[in-house]
């Protein structure tokens, strides 16, 4: 949900009906385009990129309403599958990344395969 600071999370039973819906407080949830699965995990690599309404409501490309804040850390959020609650939350440097590959549990270790660019501007 741009520019709440909020996840939506939901699970759909296999014939698409929603099964379940949490909404969790989520810091840099304003473009949470991927994330990743492990065996516990739901693991949400959080940008800083920000949201802002458009002006005068004069309607804008979404591309145009996001703004890279460079001053503002990465937030990796891990939420529990089974309870939707979030579990372990910390923060890295500043960082884009657009999409995730692989992602696994390593004994005590969460590894997650990223494509990351030092900004937002790769995508623009």
């Amino acid at each position: 949900m741009s520019g709440s600071g909020k996840l939506v999370l939901y699970e759909l039973t296999p014939q698409g009906e929603l099964k379940r819906a949490q909404v969790i407080d989520a810091p840099n949830a304003d473009m949470a385009h991927d994330f990743t699965i492990t065996e516990r995990y739901l693991a949400f690599v959080l940008t800083p990129v920000r949201y802002r309404e458009s002006v005068a409501d004069v309607p804008q490309p979404f591309l145009q309403t996001l703004w890279w804040d460079s001053d503002s850390p990465v937030v990796v959020m891990l939420i529990d599958k089974h309870s939707l609650q979030p579990v372990h939350q910390f923060e890295l440097d500043p960082f884009f990344a657009f999409h995730f590959g692989n992602a696994y549990e390593d004994g005590g270790k969460l590894r997650i395969d990223v494509a990351r660019a030092p900004d937002f501007e790769v995508l623009m």
